[in-house]
C-alpha cells in the first residue's frame, strides 16, 4: 500500500502509512525486549546454575557468527554454469 501511494505521488497518504508502520514496529520491538527481560529473570531463577545456561551467550554468538560467515562465503563464491539459471524471457508475439 505504501509503495502504491508513493508510486502514485500521493504523499498525503504515504506519510501516515509510514508513521503507522513505524509506530507498530517500535511497539513490537519494545514488547520483544520486555519479554526477553522477563524470560531472563524466569530462566535465571530456574536454571541459573546450569552449565548450559551460563554458556548460552557464547553458543548464540558462535551461531550468529557462523551464519554470518556462511552468508558471506555464499555471496562471494563463484557459481558454476549448472547452478546458474537463465533469465526468463517472455514472448508477447501471437
Amino acid at each position: 500500500m505504501l509503495f502504491l501511494a508513493v508510486g502514485m505521488n500521493l504523499l498525503w497518504f504515504a506519510v501516515p502509512l509510514l508513521l503507522a508502520f513505524s509506530a507498530g514496529l517500535a511497539g513490537v520491538l519494545v514488547l520483544i525486549g520486555i519479554l526477553v527481560v522477563k524470560a531472563k529473570g524466569f530462566a535465571g531463577s530456574h536454571w541459573g546454575e546450569s552449565r548450559f545456561f551460563r554458556a548460552l551467550p557464547i553458543i548464540s554468538a558462535a551461531l550468529v557468527t557462523g551464519i554470518g560467515l556462511w552468508l558471506c562465503y555464499d555471496s562471494v563464491r563463484p557459481r558454476s554454469a549448472e547452478t546458474k539459471r537463465p533469465a526468463k524471457v517472455s514472448s508477447t508475439r501471437s
